[in-house]
């Protein structure tokens, strides 16, 4: 009898997501808002699949709902250091939820 097929490492990329969000808080930096930041950030995956745009847009709306409820202020974008992205990490690898009243 054969041994069950075992699943695909399912690993979230951590590399990729640092990368991702270091390139959003620099793109923030010349941007009036944290919104127009983030348009410019998404605009530059334009030409990827419809899918990965989707999900591009979901983590960074994520993201920026993390900050906005951490950290609550304006142009929060050209703020984010490297502690930033990896508290963040940490949230999102804990399984962490934003509390709903907030949402």
């Amino acid at each position: 009898m054969n041994a069950p097929a075992q699943r695909p490492d399912t690993a979230v990329d951590l590399t990729r997501i640092d990368t991702a969000q270091t390139r959003l808080a620099t793109t923030a930096q010349g941007c009036r808002t944290d919104d127009e930041a983030l348009r410019i950030f998404l605009s530059a995956y334009q030409h990827a699949s419809k899918h990965t745009l989707r999900a591009y847009a979901k983590e960074t709306l994520r993201f920026l709902l993390w900050l906005r409820f951490n950290q609550p202020g304006d142009r929060l974008l050209p703020k984010v250091t490297a502690k930033t992205v990896t508290d963040y990490l940490d949230f999102v690898m804990h399984g962490g939820t934003i509390p709903p009243s907030y949402l």
